[in-house]
């Protein structure tokens, strides 16, 4: 492609002819296509999939964008640069390929530059040897130079012009800033770059001047120009997200200056038939997180997803990094999206790179009906079972938390490889029980942190419309609630609840002498995978008070869709309104239960003979803002069926987002 010839003098030609010596030729604004004709960059298929899953999200994207685009900073606001953040395979490169199709196709000259792939930035060579503006303009001219331009330069590295690499390039091209400048003019560009912090990488040294320089470059020609952008991608770790990048474009007033971070694609419904086969499920969709990067390359390379999480290590020195604190902020992040203590990453060390990040507008149980831009970290099933291992492992945290509550943090990895090996119908149990256990792990922070629980560990009041309400953390700095101990988790091949009930009595240890106000100790019982359970519930928590003695069991029912049991509807107190009967009367109000089996064999206790069982069915289906309720089958059982809602404040933020593919019911299942 050649650029179209405009009127010049002779002496600016001259001027601009260029010069080669030494083998390198020095490019010029000729050898330079106009930004709106440079090439798209082109998908690989080796490394990407064909067929492109996101499409509403680029469209989101550039929503956002044309906010900024053409706008410059005021004395009210600054021009927000857009960044995708997220773990290695999260489909960044990818995405921002994709927009830039989007920008061209509305008419905006899109220039898509990487200091990764084949245009790497390798810190010890090109960064020891090749000076910083120069990689950029570099990278800038490599994305933009006409055909004649690459041949003279394949000429001067002796290859034939269809085997000039990005290597040779950088040997034998040269630019200067002031073609650079000329050659981007006025004419309208946005800078999409891809793999920023290869290149930026914020350590100081000798290079410290040098990144400031060109963060400045970047900010004044891409960012506070009219007609002109700037969107690039980063690699989660526990700096970048904090605003060092700010840091680095705009040293000054990095704290006028926020980023545009939207979410990166997610597979949806609509998307399953580019991908489901005999190897990929609706679960091993979740248990990828529902990411369109990790689902192909499972398809591809095979091998765990979960094997990618190592041990947990600390990454700034300068924050605590006691065991407790990245339990809660691992718990605050599953659970919440955010992070405890205030800090704007969550304090998990190595492990933010196994995070997406993005803003959204969403409420918060503690503002209902407001929305507001928050700030969400997101992490996909494979690896939040694996940092749920590796902190089971973890010699520190066993010794403060205790054996059973690593137990517990087993059994939530055990049942969300569920998502991944259980049969089809039967995936949805798996982000379930992760769930009520990951709540009843919650439950034991106060214990934990030796005082009352910080607003990021509260649990959202709706959650007690499914757990018992002894085991919901309380609002801050309320002692009426304490919580709770996690005991343990079992699992056999028992037959029935009786069994299982039979086995836990039998199991359960004398009562001690505790005091009074030390919290009721949970337990969690599931089946083992290929068991007979043959009875309604497919997990069961029992809670013992603080004399040992056996207070109250909860059965559970994981039910995909929309499917109900058959029965008249009866009314259900909601949570937030019985905890209201007790302020006033210190009085909880009775939820509807059923007999426990194998109670009146089991006690001598009249009380305990006459024990309830409470019966939950999780419904994956359900309509928004609907109010939870109570079944009552012929036989008189009743169920409660928790809202859409509750069910959705249960699963908290990652299998909220990550495994919506199993709460459906595709065949229209049968109870």
């Amino acid at each position: 492609m050649k650029r179209p010839q405009e009127f010049e003098t002779q002496d600016q030609q001259a001027h601009k002819r260029p010069q080669e010596a030494d083998g390198r030729v020095e490019l010029t604004v000729d050898d330079l296509l106009p930004t709106a004709d440079v090439p798209l960059p082109r998908v690989d298929l080796t490394t990407e999939p064909e067929v492109f899953i996101g499409s509403d999200y680029v469209e989101k994207a550039y929503s956002l964008l044309l906010r900024e685009y053409g706008r410059m900073d005021s004395s009210s606001s600054r021009v927000m640069p857009m960044s995708f953040v997220g773990f290695q395979g999260a489909g960044k490169t990818r995405m921002l390929k994709e927009l830039s199709k989007k920008l061209r196709h509305e008419g905006i000259p899109a220039i898509f530059i990487s200091f990764g792939d084949e245009t790497e930035y390798h810190l010890d060579t090109e960064g020891a040897s090749t000076p910083l503006f120069d990689s950029l303009n570099l990278r800038l001219a490599w994305a933009a130079a006409t055909d004649e331009a690459r041949a003279r330069v394949a000429r001067a590295a002796n290859v034939d012009v269809d085997k000039l690499n990005f290597t040779m390039w950088l040997r034998h091209a040269s630019i200067s800033k002031r073609t650079a400048r000329e050659w981007l003019g006025y004419r309208s560009c946005l800078l999409l770059i891809d793999d920023l912090h290869r290149f930026a990488t914020l350590e100081g040294g000798e290079r410290c001047k040098a990144e400031g320089e060109v963060g400045e470059y970047l900010k004044c020609n891409f960012l506070n120009r009219r007609d002109r952008h700037f969107v690039f991608t980063e690699r989660n770790n526990a700096t970048t997200v904090s605003g060092d990048f700010l840091s680095f474009l705009d040293p000054m007033f990095r704290k006028w200056r926020d980023l545009l971070r939207p979410e990166l694609p997610l597979i949806e419904e609509k998307d399953l038939e580019h991908l489901l086969d005999s190897n990929v499920t609706r679960g091993t969709i979740c248990w990828a997180g529902r990411s369109p990067g990790l689902v192909w390359e499972m398809r591809q390379h095979g091998g765990s997803l979960e094997a990618k999480v190592g041990n947990v290590s600390r990454v700034n020195p300068s924050i605590i990094f006691g065991a407790i604190e990245v339990l809660c902020d691992f718990l605050a992040t599953a659970m919440e999206g955010e992070a405890t203590f205030g800090w704007s990453v969550p304090d998990i060390g190595n492990w933010t790179a196994l995070l997406n990040v993005f803003d959204e507008e969403r409420t918060s149980y503690k503002r209902p009906g407001r929305l507001t831009r928050q700030r969400t970290y997101l992490v996909p099933p494979c690896y939040l079972a694996g940092m749920c291992t590796r902190l089971a492992q973890w010699d520190a945290l066993k010794e403060e938390a205790g054996e059973s509550f690593c137990e517990g943090l087993n059994a939530v990895a055990s049942s969300l490889r569920m998502l991944n090996h259980a049969e089809e119908g039967r995936q949805w149990v798996g982000p379930c029980a992760a769930a009520v256990l990951l709540r009843l792990l919650q439950g034991e922070i106060e214990r934990l942190t030796h005082h009352g629980p910080r607003d990021a560990d509260e649990v959202p009041p709706q959650v007690g419309n499914v757990l018992p309400r002894s085991l919901v953390i309380p609002v801050k700095y309320d002692k009426q609630q304490m919580g709770c101990k996690f005991g343990g988790y079992f699992s056999s091949e028992w037959r029935s609840t009786e069994d299982v009930v039979k086995a836990f009595v039998d199991r359960s240890e004398s009562p001690s002498e505790g005091s009074i106000w030390d919290p009721r100790t949970v337990f969690f019982y599931q089946p083992e995978p290929d068991a007979a359970f043959e009875d309604k519930y497919d997990f069961l928590v029992f809670v013992v008070e603080n004399d040992g003695k056996l207070s109250d069991v909860w059965g559970y029912k994981c039910v995909r869709g929309d499917a109900l049991p058959p029965g008249k509807d009866e009314p259900f107190i909601d949570y937030k309104d019985r905890r209201q009967q007790w302020m006033e009367t210190e009085v909880w109000p009775p939820l509807v239960g059923n007999p426990l089996p194998g109670a009146a064999d089991l006690f001598s206790d009249p009380d305990m003979r006459s024990m309830e069982i409470k019966s939950v069915w999780l419904r994956g289906g359900g309509g928004r803002g609907e109010k939870a309720f109570v079944r009552r089958q012929e036989d008189g059982h009743a169920w409660i069926l928790p809202s859409r809602d509750d069910v959705d404040a249960l699963l908290g933020v990652a299998l909220n987002r990550t495994c919506s593919l199993v709460r459906s019911s595709a065949s229209g299942m049968q109870v």
